[in-house]
């Protein structure tokens, strides 16, 4: 066998040799046996050429083994296609020349297969460089997106921007020949569930994820804590529509596990699976997300909640009861020890977070979702009139009770008054009688002077011990002293008395 002959069986050698091993790695059986089968053809056309032409024939032979190549790239992935498979066989030919050229036959094993072996070896390190591989199981599947993608034949590439999935390159999902894997590539808080529509792939931790054939993004999981806020509209107990804003936060459920810094956030793979395949019953017309629950069942407990409340309940946070007695309102604000505003018990607003709260907790617990906790803002009728309507309803029903209150006082008042009158009447009556008793015991005689003086200095003492001495006024009781001091009667006795 001379040189050329062993030249050329080296270089079909070689050639079928990494045909078999591309096509196991693409596709594995069936990819054994095209791409062998497509080896074993351009060899053979190589090998009538250059046996019929020589070199013209050789040379004649590998062009049309290019223009081939390329309506099969082209079938498969268009213009990237083409250009891939061109490229890689012209590239194997020149190596295999370059070899032949140097050393014969020695120079296809010493020289092209090194070379070979080099150029595929640095572009598998080379893939791993591209994307953020985590593990080693994941090169083999960086260097196969690589090759897809140079000949056009992968899924479609995802990447998380600003919190929203974005399609950097298009594929289709359904193809099956020398095709895939996708590629999703998600921030170290984003977890990105696979379906392929039978089954669910949650991967190990966010970050990088591979799409397999049929398999399509399902949802992409949030693991920071979320604050959802949203209006909901209901009613209270008296019949008044109100518009309340709600927040809730909360996050998928962390397994026990906090976040901890240059480390994915935690998540559990059980609450993920609840959360994605639990099935909103409430929404059936549409596509709901995971979080979209907490906001219907936030809704629910409100609309729940609220119509146990009168309007006036709920607009006086702290303070007595508007509709209460007088008496109590007044000690309230009189008082130095109030409620304070923490207190549940004087602020219904209070009552319903720590209510909403609870319940959210224990009843998204089983879709895998943790609550922190709940709240409402302010509570506002949808008519916006009715707060007038309110504020006048109010001020009328004041406007009554202190009229009634201002006529119960002054009935009191007069009470008090006539009681007083009759009281001085009866001391009055009891002093005269018990001094004229004692100076008919003694047997004296009683002159109209000293009836006078005591009647006037009885007057004035009763005067001042039941406190109507301000209500007398000051010239009536100069002019009882006076006549107590003289017992000379003055005209006018009574003109400086008020009332």
């Amino acid at each position: 066998m001379d040189a050329l002959t062993l030249t050329q069986t080296g270089i079909v050698i070689l050639m079928i040799l990494g045909a078999a091993i591309l096509g196991v790695f693409l596709q594995q059986g069936c990819g054994l046996i095209l791409l062998m089968g497509a080896a074993a053809i351009a060899s053979g056309l190589c090998l009538v050429g250059a046996r019929l032409a020589g070199w013209p024939g050789l040379l004649a032979a590998v062009g049309l083994v290019t223009l081939l190549g390329a309506l099969v790239g082209n079938r498969l992935g268009k213009g990237r296609g083409a250009r891939l498979i061109s490229l890689l066989w012209l590239g194997f030919c020149l190596s295999c020349l370059i070899g032949s050229w140097i050393a014969d036959g020695a120079g296809i094993w010493l020289i092209t297969l090194p070379a070979n072996l080099l150029f595929w070896g640095v572009t598998f390190l080379f893939s791993g460089f591209l994307l953020p591989v985590r593990e080693n199981k994941q090169r083999g599947q960086a260097f196969r997106s690589l090759l897809t993608f140079s000949l056009g034949t992968n899924y479609p590439y995802y990447v998380m921007n600003d919190r929203q999935l974005e399609k950097r390159v298009d594929g289709n999902p359904y193809r099956s020949f020398f095709c895939g894997p996708g590629i999703v590539l998600t921030d170290c808080d984003h977890l990105a569930v696979i379906t392929n529509g039978r089954n669910i792939t949650i991967p190990d931790e966010p970050g990088l994820t591979f799409t397999g054939r049929f398999e399509v993004i399902q949802q992409v999981i949030d693991l920071r804590p979320q604050l959802k806020a949203f209006p909901v509209e209901t009613h209270t107990q008296d019949g008044i529509p109100l518009r309340v804003l709600t927040f809730v936060p909360f996050h998928i459920h962390w397994g026990g596990k906090k976040p901890t810094p240059g480390a994915p956030f935690p998540f559990q793979r059980r609450a993920v699976f609840q959360a994605i395949t639990s099935e909103l019953v409430e929404q059936p017309d549409r596509k709901c997300n995971w979080e979209d629950r907490v906001e219907i069942y936030a809704t629910r407990i409100v609309q729940d909640i609220l119509p146990r409340y009168r309007f006036d309940d709920l607009c006086l946070a702290l303070g007595p009861c508007l509709n209460g007695p007088v008496d109590d309102i007044v000690q309230y604000y009189q008082s130095d020890e109030k409620p304070a505003a923490s207190d549940p018990d004087h602020d219904p607003r209070l009552r319903i977070r720590k209510e909403l709260a609870s319940r959210l907790k224990r009843e998204l617990k089983p879709f895998g979702i943790e609550v922190m906790g709940g709240g409402i803002s302010n509570l506002l009728p949808i008519n916006q009139e009715l707060i007038r309507q309110r504020i006048a309803n109010w001020q009328t029903k004041w406007q009554n009770r202190i009229a009634l209150m201002q006529a119960e006082g002054d009935a009191q008042r007069t009470r008090l008054v006539e009681q007083a009158r009759v009281g001085v009447e009866q001391d009055l009556l009891v002093t005269v009688s018990r001094m004229l008793a004692d100076s008919l015991a003694n047997g004296e005689d009683i002159s109209d002077e000293l009836l006078a003086a005591t009647v006037v200095a009885s007057l004035e003492q009763m005067a001042i011990c039941s406190g109507l001495e301000e209500r007398v006024g000051q010239e009536t009781m100069a002019k009882l002293a006076y006549l107590r001091s003289t017992g000379k009667p003055l005209p006018s006795l009574g003109s400086g008395a008020k009332g």
